[in-house]
């Protein structure tokens, strides 16, 4: 199986189209996977507002906010 790792910078935006939204990437994860690839997306702290690593919630501890 092959692996990829992708972390995602966004904008500090209320605009849902600039947000990554999860069902969004829960699809990629799973078109992917039916591929034979795992996609690992990383959103940091975006659902997981934890200090600690969470692939479930697509936090591997990268992933920031940046200005918009």
């Amino acid at each position: 199986q092959k692996d990829i790792f992708i972390e995602i910078d966004y904008m500090d935006s209320s605009d849902p189209g600039i947000t990554p939204q999860r069902i969004a990437l829960v699809n990629v994860v799973c078109v992917f996977a039916s591929n034979g690839y795992m996609v690992l997306f990383d959103v940091g702290d975006l659902f997981d507002h934890s200090t600690c690593i969470s692939t479930a919630n697509f936090d591997l501890g990268g992933g920031t906010t940046v200005p918009f």
